[in-house]
């Protein structure tokens, strides 16, 4: 996966391009695009709409809505775009669910919590990798500590950095140990600290 910036210089919200993508090489976006909340929209409700399923938006898939897929992905072996049906369409994994509201703590050593209707999963880097893996999604952003907010103490800033860091060599090196060619989008770390 490649991204191109077209011009600094230009009055537009369109700057980039996303292309050489490695099950969708003919296909190229102009970023930013639409990315859509899987499962809130199926392929028969995008029919209904003007997009072009192959060039208009991509798929974003949460952590939360596909984690119990990882079984049957590994089963089936085509990838997630395939399985949902949406084969045309960029796929991108994510940690959390945009749509909803994080719940801050509840932080274990070494893990990164998300809730789902059915309760809490602690997400280790060997489980993302290995939904990862499973699902062949096009790209999937980095296994980071996120819950930070404003007015978040310095040593909480600090602790959420620590952890981003050492989960993230963590899933680079099972990345590189079951050569994995999934392209990484790396979280920006920081917060509000004046």
């Amino acid at each position: 996966m490649k991204f191109v910036v077209e011009s600094v210089s230009k009055c537009s919200g369109r700057i980039g391009i996303l292309s050489n993508i490695e099950r969708l090489p003919d296909r190229a976006y102009k970023t930013p695009f639409l990315l859509f909340l899987f499962p809130n929209l199926s392929r028969e409700v995008l029919e209904l709409t003007n997009f072009d399923l192959s060039n208009d938006f991509g798929v974003l898939l949460p952590v939360s809505s596909i984690e119990q897929m990882e079984k049957p992905l590994k089963q089936f072996q085509k990838g997630i775009a395939e399985f949902i049906g949406l084969k045309e369409c960029l796929t991108m994994i994510t940690l959390k669910n945009s749509s909803e509201n994080s719940i801050t703590g509840h932080h274990d050593r070494g893990s990164i919590p998300i809730f789902r209707r059915s309760g809490r999963l602690n997400v280790k880097p060997e489980k993302y990798m290995s939904i990862i893996e499973a699902s062949k999604a096009d790209a999937y952003t980095s296994l980071a500590d996120n819950d930070t907010w404003a007015g978040c103490p310095n040593k909480r800033l600090l602790k959420s950095i620590d952890r981003s860091e050492d989960m993230f060599n963590e899933c680079m090196t099972i990345m590189n140990e079951n050569s994995i060619n999934t392209p990484l989008i790396a979280s920006v770390q920081g917060g509000f600290s004046e």
